[in-house]
């Protein structure tokens, strides 16, 4: 058996946060309900029972054969309670945010108001991307789509990381995952890293599952021929950079640990490299479009 990843506690993330208040002055306003979100989930996590998946040896092998991920999407189950508890901490939370994100969180809290099997059939919905479903959902509740996916999705994340960690230490094949995408869920990496020695690691969007990945390769087109690859860098920033293909025309943020004035938090990193992409945008390079996962960035804020 694999050893479970762990993910950060609070004090981490309030550490991570509390030095990025005084060094990533352009996302001031935005910093302080995110450091609340993800410190609620963080201690949502400690409480959050896994879900039952059992994986019989057989499937486990014809999947990563295959190179298929542990689990499809829709076959996820949650912790109920959990998430419903957490949904009102964040829905509480989001009211000292700003103008957008308090008016959804008030819809949302008087369309939920307690109804605990309510939310979960919605949090099945966006599990199952029933987007006809969360369409109709979003014209009864009066509310847009992204605000909507960003709710749901950071309330029922603890039980996401709770199967992570769980088929990660049991099953994912971590040192023998050639794939940019997740050995456990299957989506598209949102950023990557490299750690203090120097390995490049890429950082699920979907679960946070972190696995290595060759430093000489896209993890979207697979190219390795340096000639077509590039990263930029900004003077005043050298821990943060864009990572470009031009073959496939796509980037991805990548966070050099080494360089970083503090703990590395991944969902606090790439919330402040959001002018990066930008810059990346305006090189007329793209992000990797997740067909099968939402973008499930800071964006709607």
């Amino acid at each position: 058996m694999k050893t479970a990843p762990q993910y950060p506690t609070e004090g981490l993330i309030r550490a991570s946060f509390k030095n990025a208040l005084g060094t990533e002055t352009a996302y001031t306003e935005l910093l302080p309900f995110f450091q609340s979100l993800y410190e609620m989930q963080a201690s949502a996590l400690k409480t959050t029972l896994p879900g039952e998946i059992d994986l019989a040896p057989e499937i486990v092998s014809t999947r990563h054969a295959a190179e298929m991920p542990l689990v499809e999407r829709g076959e996820i189950t949650l912790d109920p309670a959990a998430a419903a508890a957490l949904l009102q901490s964040i829905l509480a939370a989001a009211q000292s945010a700003n103008r957008q994100l308090a008016a959804s969180a008030t819809l949302l809290d008087g369309f939920f108001a307690g109804d605990e099997s309510r939310l979960a059939r919605c949090h099945r919905m966006f599990l199952d991307k029933d987007r006809n479903g969360l369409s109709g959902l979003c014209s009864e509740i009066g509310i847009a789509a992204e605000p909507l996916d960003f709710f749901l999705y950071n309330s029922l994340w603890p039980s996401l990381a709770s199967h992570a960690r769980r088929l990660s230490a049991e099953y994912a094949p971590n040192d023998d995952w050639a794939r940019g995408y997740c050995p456990i869920c299957g989506a598209l990496p949102k950023i990557a890293f490299l750690s203090e020695t120097g390995r490049r690691f890429l950082v699920c969007r979907f679960c946070r599952h972190e696995w290595p990945f060759e430093r000489i390769r896209c993890p979207f087109c697979d190219n390795k021929d340096t000639a077509a690859m590039g990263y930029h860098v900004n003077d005043d920033d050298k821990a943060h950079r864009i990572d470009t293909c031009d073959r496939c025309k796509i980037y991805i943020i990548t966070v050099d640990t080494r360089r970083l004035p503090r703990d590395f938090y991944p969902p606090l990193e790439a919330l402040v490299a959001t002018h990066l992409e930008l810059k990346a945008e305006q090189m007329e390079y793209r992000q990797a479009i997740d067909l099968n996962f939402e973008d499930l960035s800071p964006g709607v804020c």
